[in-house]
Order: structure tokens, then sequence, then C-alpha cells
């Protein structure tokens, strides 16, 4: 766990705003990568998928960008995941 932020799923709206603030982030979860996009769907569908158990690096700098770019948003790390899956 990295700064106390993995959790269960919350409301729609908090992964509306993940969503949200990893698409104007530059986060994607698309193979390739263009465009300096940090490329993450292996490593969040084993986060899903694990409960958070398997938590890899290119995830761990996906969620450390989104919260640098994005201060204000309060969403636990499982919240991020899916945003990112779903973009």
């Amino acid at each position: 766990m990295v700064g106390g932020r993995r959790g269960s799923t919350g409301t729609s709206g908090a992964s509306a705003a993940g969503s949200s603030a990893a698409a104007s982030t530059g986060v994607s979860s698309g193979g390739g990568g263009g465009g300096g996009a940090i490329t993450t769907s292996g490593n969040t569908t084993c986060f899903v998928a694990t409960d958070g158990a398997i938590r890899g690096v290119k995830l761990e700098s996906a969620f450390a960008h989104i919260r640098q770019q994005a201060p204000q948003l309060q969403a636990t790390d499982t919240q991020l995941a899916q945003a990112i899956l779903a973009i």
C-alpha cells in the first residue's frame, strides 16, 4: 500500500473524476503508448483482479503522475485503476 490510498470501489462520481484526471494527465491504458503516455493495461488489470495485491511499477507511476497533476482528486488506488481501465 502506497500513501494509504488503497481501497475498494467507492462512488461512481469519484471513479468518473479519476477517469477525467487520468485522461487529462496523459495516462493511457492502451498499448503502444504514443506521445509519452504511461502504458499500464497489464499492471492495471492485475491490480484490479487481485484487489490491489499486485502493484506494478508502471501503475504506481501512473498513480503518482495523476496525483501530481490533480492533487485535489480524492480517489483511492482502486478507483484510479478502474478509471484507467475505462479509458
